[in-house]
């Protein structure tokens, strides 16, 4: 912007500087080595007036400089550092040219050297709305482009298969928030767009699950003091655990359990509400002190957990017999068994060992699937989408080939094996020379040996010292 102000014109040239013009720009020469105000290329201050300040440009022809002399207005002065005028607190202003103030000198000659400082930096521009870069990047990046475009493609097929496959049972822990982690929920899907939910677990599993489970809350709230076990801030969380436990303990009497079970019960929950009663007389949670509780609790916690499991096989296995008879030999046959988990129990899951004892061995191997971290029950399915459609690709790409890799190919596409397992193996080897500090033992079992791959897998134990 172009501020005019008595006989006085402020602009910004390609440095952003802010000035005061007088209303004639002189101009001089100056030999070098004359006593003149420029010694270089660039802008210089006034020796004798701080307002004052030249702008130095060295023309080989004539050997000498030609200056342009600037004034700063309103009390500012020239600074070096900033490259223009500045008042008190550095602050350089910020005004620009403005077309109807062309006429001027001052005005033309803002204008000419911001276009042509721009014109110089015309390379820089180019470079930078150019991000194809050089033809080799830009040939990187197409390829790139068509591995963008296969994801995209790939997610709305593996979505689309893992919502086409049926009949399939989905066998969450359970499926509804209040009953989450004491249970079992069996939805099964069927091609005619139809859906039954079985839940075949019984009271006696909840109860002893979720007395087991006690010490485990507990320790959720103890654990992070144990290094500070003074502090107060657990106290407030363990007494609404106690309140908690004291309504179980008061409701016991009319639960109409067996005496046996309810003097089972009532031990467990006695146990948790001493403890707590302890922690809270002596102000003090340790690690030592829960030690010696929890492995009191231990025998009784065992004993919840044989009757928990008696009483959930005896609900499921049943409930999944009638389903298989309902369903027929055919239909069951193809059924495919997904089962949502994370990793802590992912692997023997019990789910999967309920379905062993009512499906053949290809489908335990083929169509039981453990999906580990699923977010929703649709993330699941995507995942047994992916676990098909890589199958298929399997088959189509590596199936009628027989020599070793293809195989290999084949076997880990199809399996939760890494694809690039192998030829990763072989580099790795090949680069670190052949040393690894795995120990690799020899099994005798007939099993393993029946397939070299699971042998080499199975066979892997944990690092060498």
């Amino acid at each position: 912007m172009m501020l005019r102000h008595s006989n006085l014109f402020i602009l910004v040239t390609v440095e952003t500087l802010v000035v005061l013009l007088s209303g004639n720009i002189a101009s001089t020469s100056n030999t070098v080595g004359d006593n003149g105000p420029c010694r270089k290329d660039g802008l210089v201050g006034d020796p004798d007036d701080p307002r004052i300040y030249y702008r130095c440009t060295f023309n080989p022809s004539s050997n000498s400089f030609d200056t342009a002399s600037y004034i700063c207005s309103g009390g500012q002065r020239f600074n070096s550092a900033r490259g223009g005028c500045a008042d008190e607190s550095d602050a350089v202003s910020n005004y620009t040219c403005l077309k109807q103030n062309l006429d001027t000198d001052a005005s033309k000659t803002c204008y000419e050297e911001t276009i042509s400082a721009l014109t110089e930096e015309l390379d820089v521009f180019i470079d930078a709305v150019a991000y194809r870069g050089s033809p080799a990047r830009n040939f990187h990046l197409s390829v790139k482009d068509i591995h963008l475009n296969m994801r995209q493609n790939y997610l709305t097929l593996i979505q689309n298969t893992g919502q086409n496959i049926f009949p399939l049972i989905v066998a969450t822990d359970n499926d509804t928030p209040e009953l989450a982690g004491v249970g079992g929920a069996y939805k099964v899907y069927f091609r005619n767009g139809t859906m039954k939910r079985i839940v075949p677990v019984s009271s006696d599993f909840e109860l002893h699950k979720c007395l087991s489970h006690m010490v485990l809350g507990v320790f959720a709230i103890v654990a992070p003091y144990f290094r500070s076990p003074n502090s107060q801030n657990w106290q407030n969380s363990l007494k609404t655990l106690d309140t908690e436990v004291n309504k179980a303990l008061y409701a016991l009497p009319s639960s109409n359990l067996p005496q046996k079970e309810a003097d089972h019960a009532k031990k467990l929950l006695s146990m948790v509400t001493m403890f707590i009663a302890s922690c809270l007389k002596h102000n003090s949670v340790t690690h030592t002190k829960f030690h010696t509780f929890a492995t009191e609790m231990a025998p009784w916690i065992d004993k919840s957990m044989q009757i928990a499991a008696k009483a959930h096989v005896s609900a499921t296995i049943p409930a999944l017999r009638q389903l298989k008879k309902e369903m027929g030999e055919e239909e069951w046959r193809k059924v495919y068994v997904l089962i949502p988990t994370v990793w802590p129990v992912s692997l023997y899951n019990i789910r999967l060992q309920m379905f062993r004892k009512v499906m053949d061995f290809r489908q335990i191997k083929q169509q039981v699937l453990i999906t580990e971290g699923a977010r929703s029950e649709d993330d699941a399915r995507t995942t047994l989408g992916r676990i098909v459609a890589d199958r298929a690709l399997a088959q189509l790409v590596f199936g009628g080939l027989r020599d070793e890799s293809a195989r290999d190919h084949l076997f880990s596409l199809s399996t939760r094996r890494d694809l690039l397992s192998s030829v990763e193996e072989e580099a790795i080897d090949k680069w670190c020379g052949g040393e690894d500090n795995w120990t690799i033992l020899k099994s005798t079992s007939s099993q393993d040996s029946r397939c070299p791959m699971t042998k080499h897998f199975a066979t892997m134990l944990r690092q060498s010292p």
